[in-house]
């Protein structure tokens, strides 16, 4: 179909405001049935469970580190551990060196027969 390019250009706009729109509608729609809810957590859930289900698209993940891109979700994951773990010992280092003797019965051992 050939359409103008002002057209073509106002469908565009017309398509990003109405998905604005749309988002914001169910934002709006969650945070008032989490309000609203006795169990927050349970609503919570059942609100990212329903959005993990309509999802239909694969989005390709990537992650930057420095000057190399990762598009492997594998690579991903195995690099966001490593961060995550690499920031728990800095916060444990952290905590036992500025906190008094007293708080160090708290330090978290490792344990070789585990992952953890």
């Amino acid at each position: 179909m050939n359409l103008p390019m002002e057209s073509v250009k106002y469908i565009q706009n017309y398509q990003l405001i109405y998905r604005k729109v749309i988002e914001e509608a169910k934002r709006r729609e969650a945070d008032r049935l989490i309000l609203s809810a006795k169990n927050k957590n349970k609503s919570l859930w059942k609100i990212i469970n329903k959005e993990i289900v309509n999802s239909h698209h694969v989005s390709n993940t990537k992650m930057n580190t420095g000057a190399k891109t990762i598009t492997n979700p594998q690579t991903i994951t195995e690099k966001s551990n490593v961060c995550f773990t690499e920031v728990t010992e800095d916060l444990l280092s952290q905590v036992n060196y500025h906190c008094p003797q007293q708080y160090l019965q708290f330090q978290i051992k490792n344990c070789s027969e585990t992952m953890f």
